[in-house]
């Protein structure tokens, strides 16, 4: 085992723009191939052919270190409150919400774990102080409010719909806080192992359960063959790399620094649109995306004030 510091180190900066750019291309990904499965049913999939792939390079890793007592369960929970449950809670709100708003409401994400993260320690001594990041946390939110339009719900369903998106959030925030402590104690392979393994189990055992309560097939009766080889590239090409660069920031960074990402998906978002489709520019937005900028920056470089080593496996 090694100390790591905390430090946004130029190689963990590279990986953490790399990450942005990632999730906010996901937009690109959906317009070049349409989704046609289900959502649970595609998650379901994916995460199963990451754990097929990775399986081999994992398995060593969990033998060689399988004489260590290790926090396997509360990985695979954590990871379920990180990905698969807040998906679950997103899928729902989109029958109401847009996917818009979706991203504006994550926006508050950087806010919940600047203030949850002094209460939760999960065995933290002494307790880190991330007061000084509030101020940001809500100028990224503003700015997110600027950049994209956001309506207020006009119905009892939208409003559900949003507190089940606030819900999601959240969730992600204590789950982000809790597994920058578990991660310390595994590789990135053997994390990327447990976690599609554990939100697999949970993505199937929520298809089990809705299919036999709706009387409804897992798979769509129509489904065609072709529809696999595009799913299993954009598991493989895109899913893994962005969960192993996910899963390596997350055990390597802060939860505050990490949560950046938030406020960079829809700042890259916003400005891909502006590239490629030649979007409109107006005061509003260019004071939304200064905005954004100045948050990323001071959330991403904020000096780490919890005064503790960690130890990391590699």
């Amino acid at each position: 085992m090694a100390r790591a510091p905390g430090a946004l180190t130029p190689l963990r900066a590279l990986g953490l723009l790399s990450l942005c750019l990632l999730a906010s291309s996901t937009w690109l990904i959906d317009q070049q191939w349409p989704i046609t499965l289900p959502l649970p049913t595609r998650r379901t999939l994916h995460n199963l052919i990451l754990a097929i792939a990775i399986a081999p390079f994992a398995c060593m890793r969990l033998v060689r270190n399988r004489s260590q007592s290790r926090p396997y369960a509360k990985l695979a929970i954590a990871s379920i409150l990180l990905l698969g449950l807040p998906a679950l809670l997103v899928d729902i709100a989109r029958t109401a919400v847009s996917s818009v708003t979706v991203t504006e409401l994550f926006a508050i994400l950087p806010i919940a774990i600047v203030v949850l993260t002094p209460h939760l320690a999960f065995g933290r001594n002494p307790t880190p102080d991330t007061t000084h990041l509030l101020v940001p946390a809500f100028i990224g939110l503003a700015g997110t409010l600027l950049l994209l339009p956001f309506a207020l719900p006009d119905s009892p369903r939208r409003a559900a719909c949003q507190a089940l998106t606030i819900l999601a959030v959240v969730l992600s925030a204590i789950a982000a806080i809790w597994m920058h402590r578990l991660l310390a104690a595994f590789t990135v392979v053997e994390a990327i192992l447990l976690c599609c393994l554990a939100n697999a189990a949970f993505s199937l055992a929520w298809l089990l359960t809705s299919s036999r309560v709706t009387s409804t097939p897992i798979l769509p009766p129509d489904l065609a063959w072709q529809t696999f080889p595009p799913e299993f590239a954009i598991a493989l090409l895109y899913d893994l790399p962005l969960l192993a660069l996910l899963l390596w920031l997350m055990r390597d960074l802060a939860p505050t620094r990490l949560s950046v990402r938030f406020l960079a998906i829809p700042q890259f978002t916003y400005i891909g649109g502006y590239l490629l489709f030649g979007i409109g520019l107006s005061l509003k937005s260019i004071v939304g995306v200064l905005l954004l900028a100045f948050a990323i920056l001071r959330l991403a470089t904020a000096p780490d004030r919890s005064g503790e080593p960690r130890l990391m496996l590699h």
